[in-house]
């Protein structure tokens, strides 16, 4: 079939079974029937539609404590249009950029960084990051904490109920993990496919379907890494993402970071070290809305001050995967998220 715009566009049932895994990206198809009251078949037939015409997929992505050990940073770049492309190109082929967004407003990329430590981290702002071409200027804001990741925005079509027997609104507890090579490798595998069976998982690993499963939650549960549903264009509804870089006094930092974090039209919401300290992404109906949002914004914390304004224009990659021009995935380059500890 020839693929077009049309063909990435989602029904109301398509919007329902991603809301449930975003919630729970690893439920089986038993425990989503019982939730959103469609026959396991029926959903499992569904979503591997879903996944053969790349409309939606769940991806790895850093987890909640990956600060702890990892490091992140978002990188804006000013770049001449004869370049642009090219950028894009050598940004999206690059693994420690995890999400690339080419924006309107002071700059021209919004790229998520993304690397097992610190000291990677540096190497790629010091190396590869500085040799783009066409680059006339950049600022790098280094990720200290995270309100909220995209792991935490929902499609918006499943009532309080069946997301409440998904386990929506629980949170598991930090234990301890040790990494090793086969940490890695069940990260890398489920990057591939976040919804490979535990048997699948285990051959790819070579573990025993059991230690697959009982390896892979006590490292989602001590979040090194998690995992993420994605979805093409189609299941914003409309809604444009914005973001907005913004610098608080430090005794409202905290304050304002959750306000934006518990909004349910905010993607991220991350206090960062450079041009400003609290960066926000947002996923709005209207661009006018972000008028007000600013000024409820500057209610909470009077001394406010907006340092940047960002329109997506296309997003290109999104944790690792790159994609075309409605948002499908078409293609993957592995964000390293961890390391295997010697």
């Amino acid at each position: 079939m020839e693929e077009t715009l049309e063909n990435a566009e989602l029904s109301e049932f398509d919007l329902a079974l991603i809301h449930a895994i975003q919630i729970s990206p690893r439920a089986s198809w038993q425990r989503l029937a019982e939730a959103l009251d469609v026959a396991p078949s029926t959903l499992s037939r569904r979503w591997a539609r879903l996944a053969a015409t790349r409309r939606a997929w769940v991806a790895t992505a850093p987890g909640r404590n990956h600060l702890e050990v990892g490091a992140s940073a978002f990188l804006l770049l000013r770049v001449d249009p004869a370049h642009q492309a090219a950028v894009t190109e050598a940004l999206c082929a690059e693994p420690a950029t995890g999400t690339v967004e080419r924006v309107a407003g002071s700059h021209d990329f919004l790229v998520d960084c993304f690397a097992p430590t610190r000291d990677d981290l540096t190497r790629f702002l010091t190396g590869p990051g500085t040799t783009l071409p066409g680059v006339t200027g950049r600022d790098i804001l280094f990720t200290t904490r995270m309100h909220r990741d995209g792991s935490a925005w929902r499609a918006g079509a499943l009532a309080p109920g069946p997301a409440g027997r998904l386990g929506e609104g629980q949170s598991g507890h930090p234990v301890p993990t040790v990494r090793d090579a086969v940490d890695v490798a069940l990260i890398e595998a489920l990057g591939a496919d976040g919804r490979a069976s535990w048997s699948e998982l285990g051959a790819v690993c070579g573990l025993a379907p059991q230690t697959a499963r009982r390896r892979t939650e006590s490292l989602l549960a001590a979040g090194v890494f998690s995992l993420r549903c994605e979805a093409a264009t189609a299941v914003r509804q409309g809604r444009r993402a914005v973001t907005l870089l913004l610098d608080v006094p430090p005794e409202q930092l905290d304050a304002l970071g959750r306000w934006f974090g518990d909004r349910p039209d905010c993607r991220v919401s991350a206090e960062v070290l450079g041009i400003g300290n609290l960066l926000v992404s947002l996923w709005v109906p209207h661009l006018a809305q972000l008028h007000d949002i600013e000024r409820e914004a500057a209610a909470l914390a009077p001394a406010v001050r907006v340092v940047g304004r960002e329109v997506e224009l296309a997003s290109v990659k999104r944790v690792g995967h790159r994609l075309d021009a409605a948002g499908r995935r078409m293609g993957r380059v592995p964000v390293p998220l961890v390391r295997a500890r010697a």
